[in-house]
């Protein structure tokens, strides 16, 4: 982990600030926390697992293509697929 300040790699743990683990820079004494990567998905990848669902395919099949969980898929269609329109245009075959 390199510091946002100068990019050194010699740093130390600084405590904790909102939950967070917060690090000094031995070269520059600079305090910074790291902030963590988001895991919600994109709005693309719903549609996808809507379509992919719309289209016949299970949950775990969609689940697998999207390389997401299929309680994730399950949970998307229940609260977005069954509500919209674009469902029920869908279905029509």
């Amino acid at each position: 982990m390199y510091c946002p300040r100068c990019g050194s790699l010699n740093y130390r743990k600084g405590g904790f600030v909102n939950s967070l683990q917060r690090y000094e820079c031995k070269e520059c004494r600079y305090h910074y926390t790291v902030a963590k990567k988001s895991n919600v998905k994109s709005a693309e990848t719903r549609h996808k697992a809507l379509v992919m669902h719309l289209e016949g395919l299970g949950f775990r099949a969609t689940g697998r293509l999207l390389q997401i969980s299929y309680g994730t898929v399950y949970a998307w269609v229940k609260k977005w697929g069954g509500s919209s329109g674009f469902a029920r245009e869908g279905r029509r075959d």
